[in-house]
């Protein structure tokens, strides 16, 4: 079996089990992940946080964005343009929850992008973000659309991924472009990746 084909196998079997989560079982471990991650050295020590706004049954983030603008540190948020629509771009979010949010080219809510709250790749020095499958070593399976891996390359500061336990595997495959990350947390443990 191809590579791809291997992903999109394991994405679709990881995704319909997190889609069977109940809402209230999903906040509860959601709280969970998120106080392990306020509770990290790298979170207190970042000005610049990079998280994502979680979309139908990821890990959520509402009280991570809570804490961090209550620190009064700087929280940014993906944002794709219909000027480039396979390339991400970083917005401030300065409340929670966000107002005026629209849908992006895929979809997904975000804040309408103005150059006045773009943040820069180079800026950011904790990146906080989802996926769909993980392992041990870091490895990763997103969406399949490759945006987080063309820009971790370019990152700075560590990777932080949640993800729910039922979300990691044995072996992820990994193909030359995939980036690894260097912390998962998850309900029941905060898992440091070998680099």
């Amino acid at each position: 079996m191809e590579l791809l084909e291997q992903k999109q196998s394991i994405r679709g079997k990881i995704l319909s089990e997190r889609e069977r989560l109940a809402l209230a079982e999903r906040q509860g471990r959601s709280r969970s992940i998120a106080k392990q991650l306020l509770e990290l050295p790298e979170f207190g020590r970042s000005s610049v946080i990079h998280l994502y706004l979680a979309v139908r049954s990821e890990v959520e983030t509402g009280e991570i964005f809570k804490a961090g603008l209550a620190l009064g540190k700087i929280m940014a948020v993906p944002v794709m343009t219909s000027e480039a629509p396979t390339e991400l771009r970083f917005g401030r979010v300065e409340q929670v929850p966000p107002r005026n949010l629209e849908k992006g080219p895929r979809g997904i809510l975000q804040p309408p992008w103005d150059e006045r709250i773009e943040v820069l790749v180079e800026q950011i020095d904790l990146w906080v973000i989802p996926g769909v499958v993980f392992d041990l070593a870091g490895r990763r399976i997103g969406y399949g659309g490759g945006f987080y891996d063309r820009v971790l390359k370019k990152a700075r500061g560590p990777v932080v991924a949640l993800a729910f336990e039922l979300q990691m595997v044995e072996e992820v495959p990994e193909g030359i472009m995939d980036v690894r990350v260097h912390r998962i947390i998850t309900e029941k443990r905060s898992i440091l990746c070998p680099l």
